[in-house]
């Protein structure tokens, strides 16, 4: 949709710009608020990011830009942000590897809050293959880690609309798993974790959540869509030769923008009520049980790995990995259970959420024992060279705790939560939290999804 025909939605998200040294923004009920003076925070976004192919499809590019990480051009951007009076701006991608200080701190200077996504885009849950496994949780709770050092991180987005109609809503049962540690992560702080919602007409419309006592927002709206000029030409900014020029877009903004001033509530004066929380049955259109993947566990693959006799060879390329489970997999479906996947039927084996090598080895090793026990293992562990025998290690102390929880054959479950990465942040900062459960709650959130909008959880 073109920025001309959303200044009327964009207009309701407008107030005032914070100070310099940011107040921390915290959660009464379904509302955002200042902490200092209680004044309501309305949200005015912009996503903020170059080049960029967005979550939940298979495309994407591992060269995505961070753009918390380029100074010049934080330089160069943020005072363009302030004519727009912006408080808030997306990041769909961040490599938490490099350095955010000087623009986070430029952002913050500049009265800016973040929300960044978890996923970059080869690293995200995707509609059409998605998984929660243990290269996901290390790229979410290291995003997490190296964002919460900063005051004005408002919060995290867990995908972007990867359930965008009916035909993938098992996806979304990887969506709620993801929420689990990564709510957990942000146990110190101001900080939620966001649940991006489909636009699709087909899914439950807004008034399932009427009422509901946790803040949303429109992401495609109250965070406009986007800074900069690309293909699909809904940028605000073209960038040519390193300078920004602003384009048509960028003044109906900027001149709709200066006119608005919504009224707020006082926090001491706002009287959130709950409301009971709707089930969410799998049904003909909904295909996601309440029932969800297991948490990453890094240490549990390893274990495994280490014990088995058949393992997946190391010079296997990427692209042949799906050819070989469908090899391993349709000739042997049992040596797949450990590693299946049925979000229809919330049923998943223990390991199937390593990686695709760690799966592999196993459906190898599965497949290998089967045969052996037939008599027939002189030439299971080969698979045209893409398999290979070891020797395996007995498994002792927290490994045979592990595997014997997890089942050697993956149909147990696994109750020891590994320790996340996401040891610095901290918990949200909400005023009179509500008695919610909180798997149903993610569970009916993704139910109710309506159009390009955002949840956030703590």
């Amino acid at each position: 949709m073109r920025l001309s025909n959303i200044l009327a939605s964009t207009a309701v998200v407008a107030g005032s710009l914070v100070s310099a040294e940011l107040d921390p923004i915290v959660i009464k009920g379904s509302k955002f608020f200042y902490k200092t003076n209680g004044t309501e925070f309305f949200m005015r976004g912009v996503a903020y990011q170059e080049d960029f192919s967005s979550n939940g499809t298979t495309s994407g590019s591992d060269n995505y830009k961070d753009p918390l990480a380029n100074v010049d051009n934080c330089k160069r951007d943020i005072p363009l942000l302030q004519e727009l009076r912006t408080n808030t701006i997306r990041v769909y991608a961040i490599d938490p590897k490099k350095d955010h200080s000087e623009c986070m701190k430029m952002l913050d200077d500049a009265g800016i809050y973040v929300v960044a996504d978890l996923g970059e885009p080869k690293t995200s849950i995707n509609r059409d293959d998605p998984k929660w496994d243990d290269e996901l949780y290390e790229r979410y709770t290291t995003v997490i880690d190296e964002l919460a050092q900063y005051s004005n991180v408002l919060g995290f987005f867990a995908g972007n609309e990867v359930t965008n109609n009916k035909s993938n809503t098992e996806a979304s049962a990887f969506v709620k798993a993801a929420m689990k540690p990564s709510t957990s992560g942000v146990t110190t702080s101001t900080l939620g974790v966001e649940i991006p919602a489909s636009k699709n007409p087909d899914m439950m419309p807004l008034s399932n959540i009427q009422g509901l006592q946790h803040p949303r927002f429109f992401a495609d709206g109250g965070i406009v869509y986007m800074y900069f000029q690309e293909e699909n030409d809904y940028g605000l900014v073209k960038i040519e030769n390193d300078k920004a020029k602003k384009l048509e877009d960028f003044k109906y903004l900027q001149k709709q923008m200066q006119k608005v001033d919504p009224d707020g509530v006082q926090m001491s004066d706002y009287k959130p009520t709950n409301t009971a929380l709707q089930a969410c049955p799998t049904s003909r259109v909904w295909k996601s049980n309440k029932d969800l993947p297991p948490t990453p566990n890094r240490e549990l693959c390893n274990c495994i790995v280490k014990s088995l006799s058949c393992v997946a060879n190391d010079k296997i390329d990427d692209e042949d990995l799906g050819d070989l489970f469908s090899t391993v997999c349709g000739l042997s479906e049992e040596a797949c259970t450990g590693i299946a996947t049925d979000p229809e039927k919330g049923v998943y084996g223990a390991y199937s959420m390593c990686s695709p090598r760690e799966k592999l080895s196993f459906a190898f090793n599965s497949y290998y024992e089967e045969q052996s026990a037939k008599g027939n293992g002189q030439n299971a562990c080969d698979f045209k060279g893409s398999a290979k025998r070891q020797s395996p290690i007995e498994p002792s102390g927290t490994c045979s705790s592990l595997i014997e929880q997890a089942g050697k054959d993956g149909k147990g479950s696994v109750t020891s939560v590994p320790n996340g990465s996401s040891s610095s942040a901290a918990s949200p900062m909400a005023i009179s939290p509500l008695n919610l459960n909180f798997l149903q709650l993610v569970a009916y959130l993704l139910c109710a999804a309506m159009a390009g909008a955002g949840v956030i959880l703590l």
